[in-house]
């Protein structure tokens, strides 16, 4: 007897005991692998042919409509694209219109504040002009008092002596 445990490779003997006492043991062990080959089998080659070119058939349309599917979606992928490149554009000739337009005012302000600025200095400059011949005018007038009363009182002219007699 063997330990070994029953496979499709090892089918289980039946030993000599246990066939005459036990019914439950009738039961044919048939071996697959030993088959007649000249018995016709179960599938006619025919219709093995005619299933498997079916199926080759059902590939090849399946192929052809994922084919089909990827090209279209190729297509759709370029006209995206397309477009995004185009917003892409557009987006960039509105920021460039925009900072143009900042440029621009920026330098219109900066015109207008420069405008001021040199008007107010111009200002400021004929201020300090007039305040400076104003100082001028006061110092040059008591410069010529000083040489008026100085001429005065050396020279004696004769409508001071006039002056004096009618006083």
């Amino acid at each position: 007897m063997t330990t070994d445990s029953p496979t499709p490779e090892t089918p289980i003997a039946s030993s000599p005991e246990t066939d005459s006492s036990d019914p439950s043991n009738d039961i044919e062990i048939i071996d697959v692998r030993a088959t007649d080959a000249d018995a016709p089998s179960a599938i006619d080659d025919d219709e093995v042919r005619q299933k498997f070119a079916e199926l080759i058939e059902a590939i090849e349309r399946r192929a052809k409509a994922e084919a089909g599917n990827v090209s279209d979606w190729r297509v759709q992928a370029v006209e995206k694209a397309k477009e995004t490149i185009e917003q892409t554009e557009q987006f960039a000739r509105e920021r460039q219109t925009q900072l143009e337009e900042s440029v621009k005012s920026l330098q219109d302000e900066a015109f207008e504040r420069w405008t001021e600025l040199t008007k107010e200095a111009e200002d400021f400059t004929n201020r300090l002009q007039k305040a400076a011949n104003e100082a001028w005018k006061i110092v040059t007038k008591h410069e010529e008092e000083a040489k008026a009363t100085e001429t005065v009182a050396e020279d004696p002219t004769p409508s001071d002596n006039d002056d004096s007699k009618a006083a």
